[in-house]
């Protein structure tokens, strides 16, 4: 396993993350093959691979996304982002226990109507 330090006590700032799904609305999930230029920099094969494109991600989530090498290439954090996921999976509960609610009222009021 990987641990990375996430004690209350080393972090100052603390805000709740907010409209994670607005935003992951806007990264598409991609299929793809790595070019000759991602193969001769050792990124992978000959095999088809699934993930982001690090540019769409920045523009939302730039901590997601950092840059390396003389060309400033750009790598996703697949770790971190499953805090972004998180947070969705929660936001998409909310949303349906307020669907959820809607619903019962519609169909008691309907249920209350004369026949």
């Amino acid at each position: 396993p990987i641990y990375v330090p996430s004690d209350i006590r080393f972090k100052t700032g603390i805000a709740p993350l907010t409209g994670a799904l607005e935003k992951l609305d806007q990264v598409q999930a991609v299929a793809f093959e790595r070019n000759e230029l991602g193969q001769s920099l050792g990124q992978g094969g000959d095999r088809r691979e699934l993930g982001l494109l690090a540019q769409e991600l920045e523009q939302v989530y730039p901590e997601l996304v950092t840059r390396y090498g003389p060309e400033a290439y750009r790598a996703v954090d697949y770790g971190r982002l499953t805090v972004v996921l998180l947070e969705a999976i929660k936001e998409l509960k909310a949303e349906q226990a307020q669907l959820k609610a809607r619903l019962r009222a519609l169909e008691e009021e309907e249920s209350q109507r004369p026949q």
